[in-house]
């Protein structure tokens, strides 16, 4: 009953396992060029073919009578394809990671949708026995409101399937909310990267002697920067200094970069599979370099520490700090004074990743779409409650006349909603540890570290 879903995602991984042979064996492979959007669309179009085969099947007489069997076989199946597509993220080359990564998501999300209302059955089952043996040990219940809670948590199914959109809504929100909070932690260390209050762009070498006499100027360090060309055609930033001191703590080098001995970021070093020793060629002003690995960076800007003169490459800024008790408005002015018949042009230093604003902006806008999602989700769950409340008002007028007080019945009420959303977790915290390693390894591909991020954001928060 199950062909069409087979095939579906068979010749869609068919594709990347020939793509992935084609790299290890060598062979000639004509890729198709294949965006991340058509990616999408396809998974979608296959899944929506996969439910539209599960649905004509169901409503058969014979599926009718082995509905049980075949929803039990069918969540099986989703979840050992689920498990199948993480590990294939692990192991498969780097540069496909990502769009493996993409269904494997759209599975997670089916697997916790398919498990959230057994899950819960199994947890309140053994709650319910564990009441019930104490019940039998002390003569009556421990808790009459949490023990009757526990049984219609059991039995009610609009409380299964609140759980389980609950379970859903939150894997959802808590993965992109990582995701978009990673990305706000990449963006801060980024404009962190030097330790230097302000940068000095055009800056020649009469203006840099200019500068460090200055009597507002602490110190004053030359400094490169430049985007280069990797030989997979992705950008990679270089950055130099004339003292290590000038980068900021956490993108400082353990030891001065020699010759062509370069310190390479986590996420290159992860994108473009290389470890220390081995040797990568970028373009960068019209000519190749040839640089190898020296060291590891723990950062997550894809970036490329080294020494600038061995490559015959100059310095084209300065990196000043101000002194202390030097107000910024009177260091600008210093600065602009001197620097003003050089047609140089000063800036504080974060102001260097003009293009990480466009990305800010994104990234609020996303933020507030979440904010408003988690809000319109959470007005539609306690309506949904509240309206099966409604529905159940005889069967609370019954545990009235067994002799149930008000406030028992409140505390039941309560009772079944904190078991509904801590039910509705356990899933989550099954599955969601797996969401953050699959993710961290697919944005491998784009040399981007999601876990080193989310920890820079939470060290940045002084957390």
């Amino acid at each position: 009953g199950y062909w069409m879903v087979g095939s579906g995602f068979g010749i869609f991984l068919a594709l990347w396992l020939a793509r992935a042979f084609k790299a290890v064996a060598g062979f000639r492979f004509a890729a198709a060029r294949l965006h991340p959007m058509d990616a999408v669309l396809g998974v979608f179009m296959i899944l929506i073919t996969a439910m539209l085969t599960v649905l004509v099947f169901t409503s058969s007489e014979r599926m009718r009578r082995t509905e049980k069997k075949q929803k039990k076989s069918y969540g099986i199946f989703v979840l050992l394809l689920a498990l199948a597509f993480a590990v294939l993220v692990f192991v498969l080359p780097v540069r496909i990671r990502f769009f493996l990564y993409i269904p494997t998501i759209l599975l997670f999300s089916l697997v916790i949708f398919l498990y959230a209302a057994p899950l819960i059955r199994v947890l309140m089952r053994l709650m319910d026995r564990l009441l019930e043996n104490q019940k039998r040990k002390k003569g009556q219940a421990c808790c009459v409101s949490l023990h009757y809670a526990a049984k219609n948590v059991f039995s009610v199914s609009i409380l299964h399937n609140t759980a389980r959109l609950l379970s859903l809504l939150i894997f959802v929100v808590a993965g992109v909310g990582s995701v978009m909070l990673g990305a706000v932690g990449h963006l801060r260390s980024t404009k962190n990267s030097f330790s230097m209050d302000y940068a000095v762009l055009g800056a020649t070498e009469s203006c840099y002697e200019k500068v460090r006499a200055c009597d507002a100027v602490e110190s004053c360090y030359k400094l490169y920067m430049q985007n280069a060309e990797t030989e997979g055609g992705s950008s990679l930033m270089l950055l130099s200094a004339s003292d290590m001191k000038a980068f900021s703590e956490g993108m400082r080098p353990m030891c001065a970069p020699e010759g062509n001995y370069v310190a390479i970021s986590l996420g290159e070093a992860h994108a473009q599979s290389v470890n220390i020793g081995d040797s990568i060629t970028v373009r960068v002003a019209n000519q190749s370099i040839t640089l190898v690995v020296g060291e590891i960076l723990n950062v997550s800007l894809r970036c490329v520490v080294l020494n600038n003169e061995n490559f015959d490459l100059h310095y084209n800024m300065l990196g000043v700090e101000g002194k202390e008790g030097v107000s910024e408005a009177a260091l600008v002015g210093a600065l602009s004074a001197e620097t003003a018949s050089e047609l140089a042009a000063v800036m504080r230093t974060e102001e260097l990743w003009d293009k990480m604003e466009t990305l800010e902006i994104y990234l609020i806008s996303g933020f507030l779409l979440l904010f408003l999602v988690i809000v319109f989700a959470l007005i539609g769950t306690l309506d949904n409650l509240l309206q099966s409340y409604r529905a159940r008002r005889g069967e609370f007028h019954l545990y009235r006349l067994s002799g149930m007080s008000r406030a028992q019945v409140r505390r039941m009420k309560c009772a079944e909603i904190l078991i509904t959303v801590l039910s509705g977790l356990v899933p989550i915290a099954v599955m969601f540890p797996i969401f953050l390693l699959v993710t961290n390894v697919a944005l491998r591909s784009y040399a981007y570290e999601m876990v080193l991020s989310l920890r820079l954001f939470f060290c940045g928060m002084g957390v």
